[in-house]
């Protein structure tokens, strides 16, 4: 009679154990997945705001900056300017992307800057005070 139990209940406990693996699976799934105040799933942004600065003494500086697409070369007065004449250029990336700006000084005096932020946060700043000097950023 023994045996004849142990062999009926052998399916069920093999079906416990799997539940039991699929449950702790799901906690461990939900503690390391980002989660807000109410215990929602929050995904990362797919997207990321890039925004590149160049400033400086120098009156102008020559600009090469990459974009979603490639890449930008112009020659811009300082501090610069998108089309639109507000400070700066600002670009939609691909999350985690990589962002690069380099501005090369034009003249023999002055100091250029080069700042990158993502998101709102600065991710990279450098300043050349060199004749003709290059600040680079990168993100």
């Amino acid at each position: 009679m023994k045996s004849k139990m142990r062999r009926e209940l052998e399916p069920m406990g093999w079906a416990a154990i799997g539940l039991a693996a699929i449950c702790c699976v799901g906690v461990i799934a939900y503690f390391i997945s980002p989660h807000d105040s109410a215990g929602a799933s929050v995904s990362a942004p797919t997207t990321a705001t890039v925004r590149y600065e160049v400033e400086g003494t120098a009156s102008d500086a020559s600009v090469t900056y990459s974009t979603p697409t490639g890449t930008e070369q112009a020659d811009v007065n300082l501090p610069m300017k998108s089309a639109s004449g507000a400070y700066g250029i600002t670009a939609t990336f691909p999350n985690k992307a990589s962002a690069h700006i380099s501005a090369q000084n034009r003249s023999d005096s002055g100091t250029v800057t080069c700042r990158i932020t993502v998101n709102g946060e600065i991710i990279s700043e450098n300043t050349s005070s060199a004749s003709y000097g290059i600040a680079q950023c990168h993100s």
